[in-house]
C-alpha cells in the first residue's frame, strides 16, 4: 500500500488548513510527540563553558635541597718519581648552576711515604671536607683513578699500601656525611676529561715546596 500524508493538528485535530503546522506522516505520531525532524527539531546544545570550576594546576614541587647539588673533580700526581716523589693534587667543585666554587691545588707531602694513590685520595679528602661545611645535599665526584673510585664506591676493598691511612680517613668521613643526609656518588672518567685537575695537580711550584714533617701536609695554591 502506498504511504499517505494526512494533515493533522496535534492539539484539537482540526483541519490542517486552520493550523499553519505542516503535514506529517501518519506513522510519525506517537503519544502526541512529533518525531519528524522536519517538524520538530531538538533545541541546540548550550555552548561549552569558557570558565572552569577547577583551580589552575599547581607548579611542580621544588625538590628539597636542590640548591645543594654539587659536581666535583679531583686528580693527583706523585712526581718526579712514584712512589717517593712529591704528592700533589688538584680539585674543582661546581654548584648545580655550573658556578665554580672551588679551584685549588695542594701538597700532600714529599718523600718515600708518598705515592700517586695517596695524592689521589688527598684530592678526594679535600672535596669531602668542603662538603662537610655545607648543608646536606647531593654530590657527584669524578676522577680518573680506578682505585679510588671503586674503593669509595664499595666495589673494591681498601688494602695495605702507602695510601691506607688517608683512604681510611676518606671512607670514614664519607660515611659520616651520608649519615647526615648527604647523597654522594663517585664516577670514573678518562684522563682526557680530567685535564683541568690534572694540570692543577702538576703545578711546577709544588716541586719547590719543602716537606712538612710530622705527617702529610696540605699547602693550598
Amino acid at each position: 500500500m502506498a504511504e499517505r500524508w494526512i494533515p493533522v493538528d496535534l492539539h484539537n485535530q482540526s483541519p490542517a488548513w486552520n493550523n499553519p503546522m505542516p503535514a506529517i506522516h501518519n506513522n510519525s505520531v506517537r503519544k502526541g510527540v512529533v518525531w519528524n525532524s522536519d517538524v520538530l527539531t531538538p533545541p541546540p546544545s548550550p555552548p561549552p563553558s569558557t570558565s572552569s570550576s577547577l583551580p589552575p594546576p599547581l607548579p611542580p614541587p621544588r625538590r628539597e635541597g636542590s640548591m645543594n647539588d654539587y659536581l666535583a673533580w679531583f686528580d693527583g700526581a706523585c712526581e718526579p718519581v712514584n712512589p717517593g716523589g712529591t704528592a700533589s693534587f688538584g680539585v674543582v667543585i661546581k654548584d648545580n648552576a655550573g658556578t665554580v666554587l672551588v679551584k685549588e691545588h695542594g701538597i700532600a707531602g714529599k718523600g718515600r711515604a708518598m705515592s700517586n694513590n695517596l695524592a689521589e685520595y688527598a684530592g678526594v679528602l679535600h672535596i669531602l671536607k668542603y662538603l662537610s661545611s655545607r648543608p646536606p645535599g647531593r654530590a657527584t665526584i669524578h676522577g680518573d683513578s680506578n682505585l679510588v673510585i671503586n674503593q669509595l664506591s664499595g666495589r673494591w676493598r681498601i688494602r695495605k699500601g702507602l695510601y691506607l691511612s688517608i683512604a681510611t680517613e676518606s671512607k670514614e668521613l664519607l660515611a659520616h656525611l651520608r649519615g647526615l643526609g648527604w647523597h654522594i656518588d663517585f664516577c670514573w672518567i678518562p684522563r682526557t676529561q680530567n685535564k683541568e685537575c690534572d694540570a692543577l695537580s702538576r703545578s711546577d711550584k709544588f716541586q719547590r715546596t719543602p716537606r712538612c714533617h710530622g705527617g702529610p701536609a696540605v699547602i693550598w695554591g
